[in-house]
């Protein structure tokens, strides 16, 4: 019998934060699930969880992350989700673009950080499709698949040229991509939502300096979309209208 091995609880592999996501390839259903996709899909959580470590001679061996270091990934991840909610009103469908993390989720972050959020965002997909995959319809899981798909697939070429060491192509990927998200507009950009709103607000803009008067804006908001005075898809959320309000302020700010 193997001695029992204590592994740190620094390292994130072995948290009890992150240990059930990167221990999801012993689930019984992880082939099942995955398919034809299982053994990359190893691959992406194994990039999730370590770093290729670089020893004399040339060597490489992969060294585990510490737990902090995954936790400022998964801060950095969910800035951005919500982010991307306030912006556009839904949670982010990953399998309505080719490169969903670099494309919609890119609020300044560096490109090492945008990998790392690439990974992370996979690995999380990964074991939250696995783990519900006995208890959902079958349709249901098809239609999910779709999208850990597109999340893994992406991860493998990224992973594919880092192992080449190929910086200049990443970089033109990602830019590529961060241009096709910046140009793409959002449902409520499409309605003309966003320029009669920021209308409203240029025109009503002394109430941002008084007491109470952003609350009074945000109701109004609200008003005209209701009677259709404002275009819009539908009732944004009061986290939608905000966003839209900071930006406009943001804007006031950088032309002043």
């Amino acid at each position: 019998m193997l001695p029992h091995v204590a592994y740190p609880r620094n390292i994130a592999a072995y948290s009890p934060k992150y240990a059930a996501i990167f221990n999801i390839t012993n689930s019984p259903e992880f082939e099942d699930a995955l398919g034809v996709l299982s053994w990359q899909a190893q691959r992406v959580l194994t990039r999730a969880f370590k770093n290729l470590e670089k020893f004399e001679h040339g060597m490489t061996l992969w060294g585990h992350k510490e737990t902090y270091k995954v936790s400022l990934v998964e801060e950095q991840v969910n800035d951005a989700l919500e982010k991307y909610q306030e912006k556009n009103g839904d949670p982010i469908d990953y399998s309505e673009y080719f490169y969903p993390v670099i494309e919609e989720l890119h609020f300044g972050q560096s490109l090492e950080i945008r990998l790392e959020m690439q990974y992370f965002i996979t690995a999380k997909a990964i074991y939250e499709y696995v783990s519900n995959f006995k208890d959902k319809p079958s349709q249901e899981n098809f239609n999910q698949f779709r999208t850990i798909a597109n999340l893994i697939t992406t991860s493998i070429e990224f992973m594919s040229l880092e192992l080449r060491k190929d910086q200049i192509s990443i970089e033109a990927i990602t830019e590529n991509a961060r241009k096709a998200g910046k140009a793409r507009q959002s449902p409520y950009e499409k309605a003309g939502t966003i320029a009669a709103v920021n209308q409203l607000l240029e025109e009503r803009k002394e109430m941002l300096n008084e007491k109470g008067g952003k609350a009074k804006l945000i109701r109004l908001i609200f008003e005209k979309i209701n009677n259709d005075e404002i275009p819009a898809p539908d009732i944004p959320s009061e986290k939608t209208v905000k966003y839209w309000i900071k930006q406009f302020q943001k804007n006031m700010k950088s032309t002043n």
